[in-house]
């Protein structure tokens, strides 16, 4: 197996750490995508309740839909506010990796290889071999691939057809395809 030698500073680069960034929050808010027909719903119910004649039932119920409805809306402004601030956490680290891709790019070459059991990272301190076996999920963004373990986005590997060469890629891409499993919305990372 020949190594190939890479540049990771290129033009994609900027797309593919964006699309791991997009990743990280699709897999880490997506369990709230129902919160604003929650709220919505609070409110129909809210607003249906105020035009109803004042007993002891209706008074509770708009007590205790007031009540959820703001507990709600202070966790949706919790929640909001926490996803404006990771997001710009995460545009700060990207700015850095491109930084420091651009700064040690020249000073240290990274090779990269695969065959059908093993994928090869070189640089001139360290050499590594990992199984497939490791990887589960695969998808492809752009004109990247990008392969993923089963827990940690960010230890995704991802090469474009510039960094490796449209060969390289195709063939990357068909072992990604016969080894791992396609990244669907279902299973995430």
């Amino acid at each position: 197996m020949e190594l190939i030698d890479l540049n990771r500073v290129t033009p994609d680069l900027n797309a593919q750490l964006a699309f791991l960034i997009k990743r990280e929050f699709y897999v880490t808010y997506y369990k709230y995508r129902k919160l604003p027909y929650l709220l919505i719903g609070l409110v129909i119910i809210f607003i249906i309740a105020l035009f109803l004649p004042d007993n002891d039932y209706t008074v509770g119920l708009k007590t205790v839909t007031i009540t959820i409805l703001l507990i709600l809306v202070l966790f949706s402004i919790l929640l909001g506010l926490n996803f404006l601030i990771k997001k710009q956490k995460r545009d700060r680290w990207k700015q850095s990796v491109i930084q420091k891709f651009l700064q040690d790019d020249k000073d240290k070459p990274f090779k990269f290889g695969f065959n059908d059991d093993n994928l090869f990272f070189e640089t001139e301190t360290y050499k590594s071999e990992i199984k497939w076996d490791y990887y589960k999920y695969w998808t492809e963004s752009d004109n990247s691939i990008f392969i993923f373990p089963s827990n940690n986005i960010y230890e995704a590997i991802y090469y474009s057809n510039s960094e490796i060469g449209q060969d390289n890629y195709d063939k990357l891409k068909q072992l990604a395809s016969i080894k791992l499993k396609p990244l669907t919305r279902k299973n995430g990372t």
